[in-house]
């Protein structure tokens, strides 16, 4: 489940432009992780965006969260 989101926009792109796209994942917790995104141009380095959604991992078990296993992980 997405928990919340952030991008922000600092330079624009054309069609034709080819984009290189950086993704990670970080923060991991005992109820989620960060997904972070670096959209840059290939053809200047130019960096388009960056961007950061915070996921939340969900079981449910009746009417309460659990915490999934580190092994969800490895």
């Amino acid at each position: 489940m997405i928990n919340d989101a952030l991008v922000i926009y600092k330079a624009e792109a054309c069609l034709g432009d080819v984009l290189l796209i950086h993704l990670a994942i970080a923060y991991i917790n005992k109820y989620g992780f960060d997904m972070l995104y670096q959209v840059m141009n290939k053809a200047n380095g130019k960096e388009l965006a960056r961007g950061k959604t915070n996921m939340c991992v969900l079981i449910i078990a009746g009417e309460r969260w659990l915490q999934y296993q580190k092994s969800y992980w490895q």
